[in-house]
């Protein structure tokens, strides 16, 4: 399974989580049949709406790689986008950098291993 694959299931719970936030989701698949994405979606049970590119989308955004990642803010600009599997981490900062109804997705610290004196 390729890794943007299991991503979505990253992303399915992101959804899930901020969806009656206000954060909306698309999808835009460019599968040679509309029908694959649109079936494989359905299959794994991730409802948020999808498109199917016959080119012009990813000739408007320019160069593309799979997955790509984009954010766009309430005033329209382009906040995040990354080309490749996103870390989660990072992806999440970018969220919570939406507003503070977004705060709570921020990524906790990490906290340092311990180490016992010797």
């Amino acid at each position: 399974m390729p890794r943007y694959v299991k991503g979505l299931s990253q992303l399915a719970q992101m959804y899930q989580d901020t969806k009656d936030k206000g954060l909306v989701f698309i999808s835009i698949d460019q599968d040679e049949e509309a029908e694959n994405a649109t079936q494989f979606l359905a299959k794994k049970a991730y409802t948020w709406p999808n498109f199917h590119d016959d080119g012009g989308i990813s000739n408007s955004l320019g160069s593309s790689g799979i997955p790509r990642t984009i954010l766009i803010d309430a005033k329209g600009e382009v906040v995040y986008d990354r080309i490749g599997t996103s870390s989660k981490d990072n992806l999440l900062t970018a969220v919570a950098k939406l507003g503070p109804e977004y705060a709570s997705f921020a990524p906790k610290p990490r906290e340092a291993p311990c180490s016992a004196p010797q």
